[in-house]
């Protein structure tokens, strides 16, 4: 149903009035809608394994981010946010170096400590999952 709306509204529009006086939605409908089918098509004849068909699912639950334009308080949120991204940009960075920090602190600190064949860990949960550093 909702390829057949989105083929309907191309074929009024003609695909050219379609792609260029629409919005970034009529965009989008075109992405959501073919993309998948195109790539669901190309699995089954090609005969490709099931990773490539993670893409088709994934894009087919993009679908239903069309809802949020029309529920206004959500809209609303959206452009909120996307007016706040220098801000998230920056605290974004601020919190990347911290966990760098940690991260080299606790490599420095604690690095080495874990080995193959550590007395302290056999037996235990650690020991016989096979985690271990590379």
């Amino acid at each position: 149903a909702y390829a057949a709306l989105v083929t309907v509204k191309v074929v009024a529009m003609t695909p050219r009035g379609y792609w260029q006086e629409g919005s970034m939605r009529n965009r989008f409908d075109v992405l959501v809608c073919y993309l998948p089918t195109c790539v669901e098509v190309a699995a089954v004849c090609l005969a490709f394994d099931g990773s490539v068909l993670q893409v088709v699912q994934v894009s087919r639950a993009c679908r239903g981010l069309r809802l949020l334009y029309h529920i206004k308080p959500v809209r609303n949120l959206g452009v909120l946010l996307v007016r706040l991204l220098p801000a998230f940009w920056q605290v974004g960075l601020l919190l990347l170096m911290v966990f760098y920090t940690y991260a080299m602190l606790g490599t420095q600190v604690f690095g080495g400590m874990v080995k193959v064949g550590t007395p302290a860990l056999a037996g235990r949960g650690f020991g016989t999952s096979g985690y271990w550093p590379l």
